[in-house]
């Protein structure tokens, strides 16, 4: 669901290549998307924020009350943190900006419609320097990134992936993941699994509801 013909014709050429997806309807307008929503009921819905009529956000919260079986994947531009945590309490089950590679949009959406959460990795990152910005660590900690891969692996870490399915997600070993976890732990100062959880929570990656 996009306002801009551009947009929908780039989706709809990088899932045309993709034979296990359909897209099997588009609007132009939050309104519009509802309707089209509940007629079809496709498996997913991909939302933008900035629709005219009603916004993505609200578009969002509507088909999530009406209809919870229908998992929503935001794609936008915006990748700002009060962004990030507006479509994750909107109930939507996934985020992707649309400088994102066609790739990672088709991993998204595979994610989604198999029930699990998805962010862009540069969302996360985003995500992460707010937080080290805000939580009183030492400037060393605050400039302290992560690499693209462990992004990755704290990506899947967040929605509830264990070292193994990591591991065959991304292609590496499971030994490799349990490196990465241990660097993304050191780096962020946290010490368990359930405090990168709880982390992931409070900066609005998954949420409990």
């Amino acid at each position: 669901m996009d306002d801009h013909p551009v947009v929908r014709e780039g989706v709809r050429s990088c899932l045309s290549r993709h034979e296990h997806l359909e897209i099997v309807g588009e609007a132009i307008g939050g309104i519009e998307a509802l309707e089209k929503a509940q007629e079809l009921l496709p498996d997913i819905v991909l939302m933008d924020i900035n629709l005219p009529e009603l916004n993505g956000l609200e578009a969002t919260r509507m088909p999530r009350r009406n209809l919870p079986q229908v998992p929503v994947l935001i794609l936008t531009v915006h990748n700002r943190n009060e962004y990030v945590l507006q479509i994750r309490r909107s109930g939507a089950d996934g985020y992707v900006l649309k400088e994102a590679s066609p790739e990672e949009l088709i991993q998204a959406i595979e994610m989604v419609d198999a029930n699990k959460s998805f962010f862009s990795s540069k969302v996360i990152q985003f995500v992460l320097d707010e937080y080290t910005d805000t939580a009183g660590q030492t400037p060393s900690a605050r400039g302290t990134e992560l690499s693209q891969r462990e992004r990755d692996v704290l990506t899947r870490i967040a929605q509830g992936l264990s070292n193994k399915q990591i591991a065959s997600a991304l292609g590496l070993g499971v030994r490799t993941v349990e490196t990465h976890r241990e660097r993304i732990m050191r780096k962020l100062g946290l010490h368990t699994v359930a405090e990168l959880t709880k982390f992931a929570i409070r900066t609005g990656l998954i949420d409990l509801g």
